[in-house]
């Protein structure tokens, strides 16, 4: 990969309660594309069945991924309200904050998501949680990694603020989109660098982040 290269992200996004941070995470996108040329393809969604079928265009279900052109996009960027081993989609009653409005979409659905009977995998692809709290599930998450091939999945162990990690993820998704993504050295020694090195550990402590690979 020359220097201009970069891995494209797809970033899905549910529908906040607070209205006004909505969308948030493609602030952070547009950055990117701008400082370093990371290219990127931003969607938000709400519903299960809008979540499966852009997961079916990432993985090339049904040709989606020639028809939308997403073969260089290794990246996925989910950011959705989440707890240790799940994420929670946004129901349509958008007036409504109470439990009975969030649909929790739990990671062996999003392995059968993605994998559709075993007949696709995210090889060599790097799915990215940003999300409170899903990574507080190890077991789950390095069992979901195996699942569906991916060469890494990372994510947060405890409740984040969104800006701190907003910061976070600018830095990360900059060095992760230099990357080869499957390559596991190249991850280990990313994962090394972001906790060892001081403008990435401060945060990724604090932020409780892990890469799994």
């Amino acid at each position: 990969m020359s220097s201009e290269e970069r891995n494209g992200i797809l970033c899905l996004e549910t529908v906040w309660f607070d209205e006004l941070r909505s969308p948030s995470t493609r602030y952070v996108l547009e950055l990117l594309d701008r400082l370093a040329g990371v290219p990127f393809v931003y969607r938000d969604i709400s519903t299960r069945e809008e979540f499966k079928f852009h997961l079916g265009r990432w993985v090339g279900r049904n040709t989606f991924k020639k028809d939308y052109a997403l073969g260089n996009y290794n990246i996925l960027y989910l950011g959705f309200h989440g707890g240790p081993g799940a994420i929670s989609l946004r129901s349509d009653l958008a007036e409504k904050k109470s439990q009975s409005d969030i649909d929790d979409v739990r990671l062996d659905e999003i392995a059968k998501m993605l994998l559709h009977d075993a007949q696709f995998n995210c090889g060599g692809s790097v799915i990215h949680f940003a999300s409170c709290s899903v990574l507080r599930a190890p077991a789950q998450v390095e069992d979901f990694r195996k699942k569906v091939g991916a060469a890494c999945v990372s994510g947060y162990t405890k409740m984040v603020d969104s800006t701190l990690s907003w910061a976070f993820e600018l830095m990360y998704l900059d060095e992760l989109s230099r990357k080869n993504a499957d390559n596991p050295n190249t991850l280990r020694t990313l994962r090394k660098r972001l906790n060892e090195k001081p403008e990435y550990a401060g945060l990724a402590e604090h932020l409780g982040f892990k890469m799994i690979v």
